[in-house]
């Protein structure tokens, strides 16, 4: 008699012949208790991350052979090396490769116009990456 009830109610509320039993408002409230320790975990995880891929250099995926003006340095640098290529002793033009900068001084470059701590380790910082050594 209670199957037939059953039966009854679900062919009046035109669901299927399969009912599924609904959750309890305490097992929605543990659901969600652990989704939100989930999205927390997950929020931790996205920082960690970030700070390992912030860590890397964007400098690491260049060799001796990348071109000056293919790389991600900035616009201040360019100028700089342009601008004083006879001080510094290279030839800055669309066709210099990273290894141009082999042997150029770093006293030197500190003597240029506009080029300052930040410039000069940003120039440190891509001649290491792509196995360029400065001099002193």
């Amino acid at each position: 008699m209670e199957e037939t009830s059953k039966n009854n109610e679900t062919a009046q509320l035109g669901i299927g012949a399969v009912v599924r039993s609904a959750i309890t408002y305490a097992q929605f409230q543990d659901a969600l208790k652990i989704v939100n320790e989930y999205k927390t975990q997950l929020e931790y995880h996205f920082k960690d991350v970030k700070k390992e891929i912030e860590g890397i250099s964007k400098f690491s995926k260049y060799n001796s052979e990348t071109l000056l003006y293919d790389t991600d340095c900035s616009v201040r640098l360019l100028n700089i090396l342009k601008a004083n290529d006879d001080k510094l002793g290279i030839t800055v033009n669309w066709e210099t490769k990273l290894k141009d900068l082999n042997g150029v001084p770093m006293s030197k470059f500190l003597q240029c116009r506009g080029a300052g701590k930040k410039t000069l380790e940003e120039l440190k910082e891509l001649c290491f990456y792509s196995g360029v050594e400065l001099s002193i």
